[in-house]
């Protein structure tokens, strides 16, 4: 008889959690695609300040996961997809930058031609990004408006209900 409510107890508990992602999920891709925005324009400064940042690669991630779910937000314009796109060329033409740089490494030069002209055509790009991702978030806000209430609201009763069914267990 304890196997069925523990049973009944973690599929109520799935489905709760499902419920709970659905209603925040609007106030989390805002708030990442601010945090984009902030950190696609902060790397850059802190590049010019000599400080060394290794989150590129997280910063891609985010993105990666963030536009996923950015797409099943109905309300929200299409210009949601325009930031995180520009952000993917802007790394394809990173990645294309290494072939030329290490040519330039191995017939004697030091590389500071084509990281020149690597930074001239990719910095705009991840700036203009940057812009697309507050604008997102701006029109994001627009769109759901409470989302941030909705949000905690939807945080308490999922709380509230895994309390009851820690108790009642």
């Amino acid at each position: 008889m304890k196997l069925k409510v523990k049973g009944y107890y973690m599929q109520n508990k799935k489905t709760l959690r499902a419920t709970f992602h659905q209603k925040a999920l609007a106030y989390h891709t805002w708030s990442a695609y601010l945090s984009l925005g902030i950190a696609i324009v902060v790397l850059p400064i802190l590049g010019i300040l000599g400080l060394e940042t290794n989150i590129e690669l997280f910063v891609l991630i985010l993105t990666i996961v963030t536009h996923i779910k950015a797409k099943k937000m109905l309300l929200a314009s299409k210009m949601r997809h325009v930031g995180p796109i520009l952000l993917y060329v802007s790394e394809a033409l990173s990645l294309l930058a290494i072939g030329p740089f290490l040519i330039e490494i191995a017939i004697g030069g030091e590389g500071h031609l084509t990281l020149g002209l690597a930074v001239l055509i990719i910095l705009p790009i991840r700036l203009t990004s940057a812009v697309f991702f507050f604008l997102s978030a701006k029109q994001m806000k627009a769109a759901y408006p409470e989302m941030k209430m909705e949000m905690q609201v939807a945080k308490a009763e999922f709380q509230e209900a895994k309390r009851a069914f820690k108790k009642g267990l």
